[in-house]
């Protein structure tokens, strides 16, 4: 006859003590019993079989409820308090009384006191000074009801247009000089200006022949003036400068020019071709007084290109010295 026991333990000792335990038990309880019934003492009873569908089903919810016991009439029912309304506390006060203020930061506070970040004080200005102020903004005067005179006028406006002529072949106009025609009747064939060298700092005194000189600058304008295109080209940007009568180097003697631009000898620069030794304010004077253009050019090279043109138009008037403007 087998033992219907069905135990299970995981741990292998446990397994050997419990049955030797339980063997002891068996031995000590059936002494003195003819019977076999004490082997089934420690069974379970046997249970009927249930299928799965006889099970009753769980509700699908439950109603909550509070227990009789302890509420035997009713449940309590939770009131609200009432909302005050604004009618009847007129005297309470807003949220926004409420509110905290914000501190300002420490730098603010210092930023406050420091007297250098103060407000301006208003200036306490006299009427006629006030009036005359307001005159001079409006830009009329309030005496004559005309225009008051600008206290920068332009300084182009108070030069005369003659001048005494600086040099033989300049004329009386600013920027101007005499045409061939009219210096080689009055015999006039040497051109002279003063140069001054780079290295020893001599200043002297070096002639251009007029006829020749002029014959070179016409003959490179008439084979080069399609390769131009408006702009002077790189042998008269930088110029090769004449050679030093004193230390005997070669370009190094440049020309002298005078503090008033009115004072340049044009004519001088133009057959030694060394215009471009002069500064962009000097071709700006030029442009303005020769031609009338009180605009300013993008780049040097145009300025450059204009000013050899000019000047040759002013010493051949039906040559082939157009500017393209």
């Amino acid at each position: 006859m087998s033992l219907p026991l069905e135990l299970t333990f995981t741990n292998p000792v446990c397994n050997f003590f419990f049955f030797h335990c339980f063997t002891v038990q068996l031995l000590n309880h059936g002494q003195g019993r003819n019977d076999d019934s004490w082997l089934n003492l420690s069974l379970a009873p046997p249970q009927p079989e249930t299928h799965p569908l006889d099970l009753p089903l769980a509700p699908s919810h439950q109603e909550t409820a509070f227990p009789v016991s302890q509420y035997s009439e009713a449940p309590p029912q939770f009131l609200e308090e009432p909302i005050p309304s604004h009618h009847n506390n007129q005297d309470q006060p807003s949220l926004s009384s409420q509110v905290p203020v914000p501190r300002l930061s420490l730098r603010r506070q210092r930023r406050d006191k420091d007297p250098r970040f103060a407000a301006p004080r208003p200036l306490n200005i006299p009427e006629p000074v006030r009036k005359m102020l307001l005159a001079i903004i409006q830009g009329k005067d309030q005496d004559q009801g005309e225009a008051a005179p600008s206290r920068y006028p332009d300084p182009r406006a108070l030069k005369s247009v003659d001048i005494d002529p600086p040099y033989q072949w300049a004329t009386r106009r600013r920027a101007q000089v005499q045409s061939l025609d009219e210096l080689l009747s009055k015999g006039m064939h040497l051109i002279t200006g003063q140069v001054k060298c780079k290295y020893c700092n001599k200043v002297f005194d070096m002639e251009f022949n007029l006829q020749s000189k002029f014959l070179d600058v016409a003959q490179y304008i008439r084979s080069n003036k399609g390769d131009m295109q408006g702009l002077a080209p790189s042998v008269w940007v930088n110029p090769v400068l004449p050679s030093c009568q004193e230390c005997h180097l070669e370009d190094c003697a440049k020309p002298v020019f005078h503090e008033k631009k009115r004072n340049i000898n044009w004519l001088f620069l133009l057959l030694g071709q060394m215009l471009g030794c002069c500064k962009r304010g000097h071709l700006r004077y030029f442009i303005r007084h020769a031609m009338g253009l009180s605009y300013r050019f993008a780049s040097k090279e145009r300025s450059l290109y204009v000013t050899y043109m000019r000047l040759c138009k002013q010493l051949h008037p039906s040559g082939p010295f157009d500017d393209d403007l």
